[in-house]
């Protein structure tokens, strides 16, 4: 990331002391000791709690794989069709991983494979250190990594600048009134015989061309 320049800082160092930001010491006994509520390196872990982590690992990256894979079959097929360099496709991922350690109401079966129904495993901070140390913190925290999350805008005959990183802040909202403003419709004002407030959100059109736009 810091080769592409979507990146500046420097890795921070690790908050071996911040953990989640509720205590859960029912869960920690339920999950067992393969389980870690501080974000320590992995070579301190013991074989027992690598493995448990590894395991907790592959149920998003598995979700990831899915994702990837989910995606690509809708690029082609705009590719096949002869459409994809006229077609604005947006991506956003989630704000950041979170690192509870709890079981909800519905219990955890230590004895149940990983992501089947019985269990309930959330990442901790271990993951989260490991998924986020070098972007962003988690989003049980109100810095970057609780607030904002990246979005990828693809259109080649759109935009002209193709590979821009832009820096102005929007806000999902805005994804509405952009297809709205591209399609040239507008926003119903009626709907069963009722007024229908207006839409929040500006449209990105703008930023397209150019970054830092300002549209009001």
């Amino acid at each position: 990331m810091l080769d592409l320049g979507l990146v500046h800082n420097p890795l921070p160092a690790m908050e071996r002391e911040v953990g989640p930001p509720y205590a859960f010491p029912d869960a920690m006994v339920k999950l067992g000791p393969g389980e870690i509520n501080r974000p320590l390196p992995w070579m301190e872990l013991t074989d027992q709690q690598r493995d448990f982590q590894a395991a907790k690992m592959s149920i998003p990256r598995r979700d990831d794989r899915s994702h990837d894979r989910e995606i690509g079959r809708v690029i082609a097929q705009l590719r096949a069709w002869g459409c994809s360099d006229d077609t604005l496709v947006f991506f956003a991922s989630d704000n950041g991983a979170s690192a509870e350690i709890m079981v909800r109401g519905d219990g955890h079966d230590p004895e149940a494979a990983p992501r089947s129904a019985p269990t309930h495993l959330c990442l901790g901070p271990v993951l989260v250190e490991r998924l986020e140390h070098a972007a962003a913190p988690a989003q049980d925290l109100g810095h970057e990594g609780g607030i904002s999350t990246p979005l990828i805008a693809h259109w080649p005959n759109g935009i002209a600048a193709h590979g821009r990183c832009a820096t102005r802040p929007r806000i999902f909202i805005d994804i509405v009134p952009t297809v709205l403003d591209l399609a040239g419709a507008k926003a119903p004002t009626m709907w069963d015989d009722k007024p229908v407030p207006p839409a929040p959100g500006r449209s990105l059109v703008p930023n397209f061309a150019k970054d830092g736009v300002v549209n009001q």
